[in-house]
């Protein structure tokens, strides 16, 4: 859980603002992350002095390390992208399946494992046409 984890970031930031700052945090990577100095202005002396009190950040968006899902505030989170070759790897392998109950063990169409794998087929190959 990103927000209430406690960690470490950068005290400074060396220009006082960076627009597009990534950081790895607790397992997940902020994405185009702001950050700016914070500053706090007193008079020392008789002189006007500013005095860093530390760093802002502000994000939108993070990825999650663990299955690459995008994530928003307020629970959103978003599939990652599907790797074309890694479905048809899948449908390869589920086909394999498919051939094996009608060749291999002789069911038909009509039998209850048979319509679950083309299901199951089907279904990968609609998320590969995407």
């Amino acid at each position: 859980e990103l927000i209430g984890s406690a960690t470490t970031l950068p005290a400074t930031v060396a220009d006082g603002y960076d627009s597009s700052y990534e950081k790895k945090l607790d397992g997940n990577t902020m994405q185009k992350a702001k950050r700016w100095a914070i500053s706090k202005m007193a008079v020392v002396d008789g002189e006007l002095v500013t005095e860093d009190q530390g760093v802002g950040y502000a994000f939108s968006t993070w990825v999650r390390e663990e299955d690459g899902a995008l994530c928003k505030p307020g629970g959103v989170v978003e599939a990652p992208p599907i790797d074309p070759a890694e479905i048809q790897a899948k449908i390869d392998a589920q086909a394999a399946v498919v051939r094996d109950l009608k060749e291999e063990q002789g069911l038909g169409n009509s039998d209850p494992e048979v319509k679950a794998a083309v299901a199951e087929l089907l279904r990968l190959k609609a998320l590969l046409e995407e």
